[in-house]
């Protein structure tokens, strides 16, 4: 028998062996990982393919889910539409009822009170106020005067022992109102002056007005329609071949001295003529 001797080599090589089997791994630990990394791979592919579509797809059933809502809305809506307008209507025209009462109940107010302070304002007028004085009354010009003139008194009033006068710090106008025929004479005259005077209780002349007056003109074809109209009125005395003319000439303020006692009117023709015109009424 022979005794066992000790080899490096042998222990070199189990070394060795050891080694390669370390660096290569074995099937079972690297084959599923391939596997997966190519499952991975494959179904990003088909990912990455197909997820355009895919959103396309969920866009169209995101709208159809909308427009199927919106559907379900109107047709909501319009099933409602009729209770909703009669029931606006109705809250409608219980608020224009409301408005028009309210409105109705104010302006009835509103006229209690103007018609209170109408009746409160004219009483207070009344009271306090005087009212004016009018005196009308007819001249008669004395045609045998070179100027005709034609004389207003403040004269007695009904009780014969009061003188009727204008009281002291008011205000009196003198109008006159010319009653004059349509005449060849008067036309041909044309313009006068209308002189007012006020005179004192002595004769003297306190304030004094002068305004010029004439007819109206009326051409030659407007007076011959005038007659054809007018001729059967005229004929029987229905109408006159007249002209009104009223001028307000005067306006004095009384003062405290002196008095007033009269008015006095004078006609005067115009420069270069020496005739008056003719007044039928004043």
């Amino acid at each position: 028998m022979e005794p066992y001797t000790y080899d490096e080599s042998e222990d070199e090589d189990e070394d060795e062996d050891e080694e390669v089997k370390y660096v290569i791994p074995e099937p079972s630990e690297w084959f599923p990982k391939l596997v997966s990394l190519q499952a991975d791979l494959i179904y990003n592919s088909i990912l990455t393919v197909c997820h355009p579509i895919l959103w396309l797809l969920s866009i169209a059933s995101e709208s159809y889910h909308q427009a199927e809502e919106a559907k379900e809305t109107v047709q909501s809506a319009v099933r409602n539409a009729p209770s909703t307008i009669i029931h606006g209507a109705l809250l409608l025209l219980k608020k224009l009822a409301c408005g028009f009462f309210r409105a109705a109940y104010v302006c009835a107010v509103l006229i209690m009170l103007l018609i209170l302070a109408a009746v409160v304002g004219i009483a207070l007028v009344w009271l306090w106020l005087e009212e004016p004085v009018v005196v009308t009354d007819r001249l008669h010009f004395d045609y045998t005067q070179p100027h005709p003139k034609a004389v207003f008194v403040f004269g007695p009033s009904a009780n014969k022992h009061i003188i009727m006068g204008v009281p002291v710090g008011h205000t009196f106008t003198v109008s006159l109102d010319l009653l004059m025929p349509e005449s060849d004479f008067n036309r041909a005259i044309g313009v006068f002056q209308l002189t007012a005077e006020v005179l004192s209780t002595t004769g003297d002349v306190i304030a004094k007005s002068s305004q010029p007056c004439m007819l109206r003109f009326r051409s030659l074809p407007i007076r011959l329609t005038r007659t054809f109209i007018k001729g059967v009125p005229v004929l029987l005395g229905i109408s006159g071949e007249t002209q009104k003319i009223t001028v307000q000439i005067l306006r004095h303020k009384e003062g405290t001295y002196p008095r007033t006692r009269a008015i006095r009117i004078t006609l005067s023709p115009r420069s270069g003529t020496l005739a008056s015109s003719t007044v039928v009424r004043s």
